[in-house]
């Protein structure tokens, strides 16, 4: 999965799980913070202001105007799953706090955002 959708992800579940608009993440891997606006409730409307683009959909079944692909999703209390179109591979990942960690099977390691 791209850099870029991972922390898009990340922020849906962040929102989606607290209840909570989008606004900003912490990338700890590529250091620095990554800036959203919008809502993750039974859809989707992400703006991502790093690459002046939108993330749409449903929580199941989002759209990455940016990179012309579909990831889909599925959210289970503070874990998640799902799988990335444009790399076809699965993800995994856990909220605790506002910490999201993601693994993801194309690379083969573990994302932390907060």
């Amino acid at each position: 999965m791209k850099d870029e959708a991972r922390a898009a992800v990340a922020a849906i579940v962040r929102a989606a799980v607290t209840g909570r608009s989008i606004s900003s993440i912490f990338d700890y891997d590529a250091g620095k913070y990554r800036t959203f606006s919008g809502t993750a409730s039974g859809s989707v409307n992400l703006y991502d202001y790093d690459r002046g683009v939108y993330v749409t959909g449903s929580l199941h079944s989002l759209y990455d105007y940016g990179h012309g692909e579909y990831i889909s999703l599925k959210i289970e209390g503070n874990h998640f799953s799902g799988f990335d179109y444009g790399s076809r591979n699965n993800f995994t990942g856990t909220l605790s706090g506002n910490m999201v960690e993601i693994y993801d099977f194309d690379t083969g390691q573990h994302y932390q955002y907060g």
